[in-house]
């Protein structure tokens, strides 16, 4: 079996164009040379850009929750919760697990 695995950074800024989250999902896959077609995974900090803009996209979610961040009334939550990027690592490798040893 053939595993492919991103890594690709998107960071919003002032000077970002204002593509909506599935569109910035594909072009960030695209610049590092793979698609999300397939599935993937969004890992962020703001429940409606990074969560709910990776589930329109069609990737599994884990939001990276600070103290400073609530997660909003009525929005459906991420497949998983994580305070620590590492944590967030650990969730990807527990679950790309099984997939490797095929």
């Amino acid at each position: 079996m053939t595993h492919t695995s991103l890594a690709g950074c998107s960071p919003r800024t002032r000077s970002t164009p204002r593509w909506s989250p599935p569109q910035a999902l594909r072009i960030t896959a695209q610049r590092c040379g793979t698609s999300i077609t397939g599935g993937g995974w969004m890992i962020g900090d703001d429940p409606i850009l990074d969560v709910a803009g990776g589930r329109r996209a069609g990737l599994r979610t884990i939001w990276l929750q600070t103290e400073s961040t609530s997660w909003p009334e009525h929005q459906p939550g991420p497949d998983n919760t994580v305070v620590a990027v590492a944590d967030a690592v650990e969730v990807l490798l527990q679950t790309a697990m099984p997939a490797m040893r095929d």
